[in-house]
């Protein structure tokens, strides 16, 4: 907090942890590892087009399944659901987080989602619209390291 390191709480990392595994499950090609089970579910109407439901269960401790619905004419990701924390009574309260993804657009050669509209519970938390996407290189994990 104003470029100060914060040292979190285990609530804290725990989210943060499965933010991270959001992620990495978005990223659609850890799916063929060994990280996660993946089950079909029901499918869904997302945005008025039918789509494939596959419920991901993280294999690492602590982590939630994350519900993916892929479009059956594109294949293309429609929408990612979690449970979550939301900000409301200081991130105690947990919610139904559901991310749309659209507008897609050629990134170094894979379609990338350039709009997204999440909801908590139904009601509208954000909307996000990049401009500018590139594939960063891999960080150096040292800058994550808090000094004692």
């Amino acid at each position: 907090i104003n470029d100060k390191p914060v040292k979190l709480g285990d609530a804290e990392k725990a989210e943060l942890l499965q933010f991270a595994t959001v992620q990495d499950v978005g990223r659609l090609t850890p799916l063929l590892g060994d990280k996660y089970s993946l089950k079909l579910d029901k499918d869904e109407v997302v945005a008025g087009k039918p789509t494939t439901v596959v419920v991901v269960t993280p294999k690492a401790k602590g982590s939630r399944e994350i519900r993916v619905c892929f479009d059956k004419e594109t294949g293309r990701l429609a929408k990612t659901s979690r449970r979550t924390l939301g900000p409301d009574n200081g991130g105690t309260k947990e919610v139904l987080e559901e991310t749309i993804y659209s507008d897609f657009k050629p990134v170094a050669g894979v379609q990338y989602p350039t709009a997204l509209a999440i909801t908590h519970d139904g009601a509208k938390f954000m909307t996000v619209t990049l401009s500018d996407v590139s594939i960063a290189e891999t960080g150096d994990p040292k800058a994550f390291v808090l000094e004692d």
